[in-house]
């Protein structure tokens, strides 16, 4: 599922809504590239578990 981009780039905008909608400490501080580095590592687990 997270080989799929259209799937990554909808979670990105639903977080960055939430984010924006409500007011948090984290809101102005979300960094894409870090986050596209946290799902792959968790792909990677995830993929690493199944076999």
């Amino acid at each position: 599922m997270l080989d799929e981009s259209f799937l990554l780039d909808a979670a990105y905008r639903l977080n960055v809504t939430m984010m924006r909608r409500f007011t948090t400490v984290f809101a102005m501080h979300h960094n894409q590239a870090f986050a596209a580095d946290i799902l792959r590592e968790i792909h990677m687990l995830d993929k690493d578990a199944g076999e």
